[in-house]
């Protein structure tokens, strides 16, 4: 038995209450109290449909409901805590996928023709209305985005960003963009937008809160 029409009436409210309370949360754990109940309306949702509940598939999200809900009550869960991959500073984070996403978004737009200081801006007024933000909640600005875009193309930029920059060039649709033939532009500029609009909704949806921080200037 699958869930009716009610039931996902109800599962996109609760979805949506939540939402409401993630954006308007001033603290972390408030935040993380937001996400446990969205996924709690997701896990429950599908609970309805017979076969996902007798076979026990939503066992990992349910593992993952636990463990945040106990690492939120501060308890340090063996499911989320784990020693970097190698010797020193955690590597190919959120943040570094944020900075590389956006540094392309960047890319997309100069490649349609677009100054690369309207660019930057563009992308980061983009970013600031769709709620994408820092890791800290700070909103995102024009100048870091251009530092970042910078950084890649220097070769100076973390690793994560720098692969997540190249494989988002080589993907489709985004190859075909900087395609040309005798000098025309493939896409009309409105064309370029979309895609790095796109680019930017994505990482909104699942990454809200990981743009890097804004570097410390003594």
């Amino acid at each position: 038995m699958r869930a009716s029409e009610g039931q996902y009436r109800h599962l996109k409210a609760a979805l949506g209450d939540m939402a409401m309370k993630y954006d308007a949360a001033e603290t972390e754990i408030a935040r993380l109290e937001a996400i446990l109940g969205q996924l709690r309306a997701l896990i429950l949702y599908h609970q309805n449909d017979r076969e996902i509940a007798d076979k026990f598939i939503l066992r990992p999200l349910g593992a993952l409901e636990a463990a945040l809900y106990d690492c939120g009550r501060g308890a340090k869960v063996p499911l989320l805590d784990h020693a970097p991959e190698r010797p020193g500073r955690p590597v190919r984070l959120a943040r570094e996928d944020v900075q590389g996403s956006l540094a392309f978004a960047v890319e997309l737009l100069v490649a349609g023709r677009r100054g690369t200081e309207a660019a930057c801006e563009w992308v980061a007024t983009t970013a600031r209305r769709q709620g994408l933000r820092s890791e800290d909640g700070a909103p995102l600005t024009a100048r870091q985005v251009k530092s970042w875009r910078a950084e890649i193309s220097r070769g100076k930029a973390p690793a994560g960003a720098c692969e997540t920059f190249v494989h988002l060039r080589c993907m489709r649709p985004y190859s075909a963009a900087f395609r040309t033939a005798s000098g025309q532009q493939p896409l009309p500029q409105q064309g370029y937008e979309v895609l790095a609009g796109a680019i930017i909704k994505g990482l909104a949806a699942t990454a809200p809160r990981s743009g890097p921080k804004k570097a410390n200037r003594s």
